[in-house]
């Protein structure tokens, strides 16, 4: 996956990201909280969450910050924190304001308008 990042620049979020409020700290961790235990269900280490160019609600759900990319993702580990990717620069620093994601990386696709 590597070759699909940018790797001339650094994640964004070591120390940029938002904190969230009390509220959506606890809406976050409800949502997170939910998904990890049908996550363990199911024997599953990680989810994907893909949101193509026109359908980016499974991203919002997980981030809390609007994406306008042309495809964006987050993998949210069984444990620890959830790190986006989105194939737009400018969604990288909404994505850690929020506070709910503070690992956010470019992804470079040759032709990313191919997957919306």
């Amino acid at each position: 996956m590597t070759s699909l990042l940018d790797a001339g620049h650094a994640p964004v979020g070591s120390g940029s990201q938002g904190m969230p409020s009390a509220e959506d700290g606890a809406e976050q961790q409800l949502r997170y909280r939910g998904l990890r235990e049908a996550m363990s269900e199911r024997d599953l280490d990680l989810l994907l969450a893909y949101a193509p160019g026109w359908r980016r609600e499974n991203v919002r759900y997980l981030s809390d910050a609007p994406v306008s990319g042309s495809a964006a993702f987050i993998l949210l580990p069984q444990q620890g924190g959830p790190s986006a990717f989105s194939t737009r620069r400018a969604d990288l620093p909404v994505i850690t304001a929020r506070g709910w994601v503070r690992e956010a990386h470019l992804l470079e696709l040759p032709d990313a308008r191919a997957l919306a």
